[in-house]
């Protein structure tokens, strides 16, 4: 974000500021590691935990995975007690994306399509 001229600060969770009433706009990106996806359940209690630590200081979280291995599939209802919204990523039907490779492509469809033109 540096070359692009965006100001920012690089925080630890812990010392990101719960939410207050305040103008302006504040975006928190919070990056997990790689190959989460390969063990499912690893995948969900990072997922679940973060969101825990990042609700208090948050007013919406998108979740930027897909179903991956159906762990997340209820991640919003899971979390609709909280004060604040978490979405995951969803087609234009509505439905979660499969996966990040899906969701970069442009759903379901798009994926299969890509798939297909490499078969051989």
């Amino acid at each position: 974000m540096l070359e692009a001229g965006v100001p920012h600060k690089v925080l630890p969770v812990e010392e990101i500021p719960e939410k207050q009433e305040e103008k302006g706009f504040t975006l928190n990106i919070y990056m997990l590691e790689l190959a989460l996806h390969a063990i499912p359940e690893n995948l969900k209690r990072t997922v679940y935990s973060k969101v825990e630590a990042m609700a208090p200081r948050s007013d919406g979280i998108l979740v930027f995975y897909g179903l991956c291995g159906n762990v997340l599939g209820k991640i919003e209802e899971d979390f609709k007690a909280l004060d604040c919204k978490v979405r995951i990523l969803k087609e234009e039907n509505g439905e979660i994306v499969d996966d990040c490779i899906g969701a970069v492509l442009g759903g379901r469809g798009q994926y299969l399509k890509a798939l297909k033109s490499c078969r051989e």
